[in-house]
């Protein structure tokens, strides 16, 4: 004799139905549609942002003669920028100091143009701008995103001092390497973040459009 139960009735669950699975596919295509391009705007995208990361790109890597208001400027930029990431680092070690562009202590860093990973920032800015949305959303976008990307630059100097304290074989590594990847890596994890969210303040104003 052979007993019988019913499939149902040993898992304790009901069978699945199709909207389930259509409610499923709906969330995966409105999820889809919130990391893409709205329609038509790919090639205005690409063509926006090349000319912004042009223009923003050679106004900072312009060789500006000593003496110009403009190289003024960035020297004084990039001395704030070196008494930032020292105050930062003068908190773990106390033998670190700030003189000009140099950071001196028990490892010794140049603060120069591209330490301050503003080629990121631009191409961040760029893309910012150049996505079609809300001008209000791109600004607040860029604004927390360059933000955000000064902090975990600091952050960058502030472990390669430390690489060049305990592992000075490594520093040429983590320096031209890994650490440039890890900013890049963040800046993209947040334009993505941005898209979507415009994307679906987008498609949340078109159905209440309709409705």
């Amino acid at each position: 004799m052979r007993l019988r139960m019913p499939i149902k009735g040993f898992l304790g669950q009901k069978p699945q139905t199709g909207k389930a699975d259509s409610s499923s596919l709906a969330s995966n295509a409105t999820l889809s549609q919130s990391w893409t391009f709205p329609e038509g705007t790919a090639l205005r995208f690409v063509v926006v942002f090349s000319l912004l990361a042009c223009i923003l790109l050679g106004l900072y890597y312009f060789p500006y003669e000593n003496g110009t208001s403009v190289r003024a400027c960035i020297e004084a930029y990039l001395h704030g920028y070196t008494a930032v990431a020292g105050a930062v680092l003068s908190v773990f070690d106390h033998s670190v100091q700030v003189r000009g562009h140099d950071i001196i202590g028990r490892y010794s860093l140049r603060i120069v143009r591209t330490c301050d990973a503003m080629d990121v920032k631009i191409l961040y800015v760029s893309a910012v701008f150049a996505w079609p949305a809300a001008w209000e959303r791109r600004v607040a976008a860029a604004v927390l995103g360059v933000t955000s990307l000064f902090v975990v630059n600091v952050a960058r100097i502030c472990a390669l001092y430390y690489v060049g304290v305990l592992a000075p074989a490594y520093f040429k590594f983590a320096h031209h390497e890994l650490l440039p990847a890890f900013v890049l890596v963040v800046a993209v994890g947040a334009f993505i973040m941005f898209t979507a969210s415009a994307n679906r303040a987008s498609a949340a104003k078109g159905r209440n459009e309709l409705a």
